[in-house]
């Protein structure tokens, strides 16, 4: 749902495809596109590309070797242009422009982290681990 920062008025929703069920949110300030983490079915993941308006743009469907089974977190990177997806894997990197996965990135110690954020400026994202752990990494667009 889009709401009004003032009054938290819902001013426009948006039907999510598969179980409807958002995980997380990041937002692109460059482009003002909405990422949205959510399950697709109880096996696989989904993220859903909308715009400032609310319409659906795109998907990031699931694929068999990439199911993003247990979706958790989605992050914008604004300095590498990449969008970080959380999932039972590690971390699954995609530019943001195609939206093609360019790699995955295992989390030692901090299996299906549930929560991330970049720091661009910094060069560095954290993810938040179970059980309370946490993790920060310098961004490395090479990997």
């Amino acid at each position: 749902a889009v709401l009004d920062p003032l009054t938290g008025q819902v001013l426009r929703r948006t039907a999510l495809a598969g179980l409807g069920l958002p995980q997380h949110i990041a937002v692109d300030p460059a482009s003002d596109l909405v990422y949205i983490a959510g399950l697709l079915a109880p096996r696989y993941g989904l993220v859903t590309v909308l715009d400032a308006s609310g319409a659906i743009l795109r998907t990031i469907d699931p694929t068999l070797r990439r199911p993003l089974n247990g979706i958790a977190a989605v992050a914008v990177d604004a300095a590498t242009r990449e969008l970080i997806v959380s999932d039972d894997q590690g971390l699954q990197v995609f530019g943001l422009t195609a939206l093609d996965h360019r790699r995955t990135l295992p989390v030692e110690g901090a299996t299906w982290p549930c929560g991330l954020a970049v720091d661009a400026a910094a060069g560095t994202f954290y993810a938040a681990g179970p059980m309370g752990a946490w993790f920060g990494w310098q961004i490395d667009s090479s990997d």
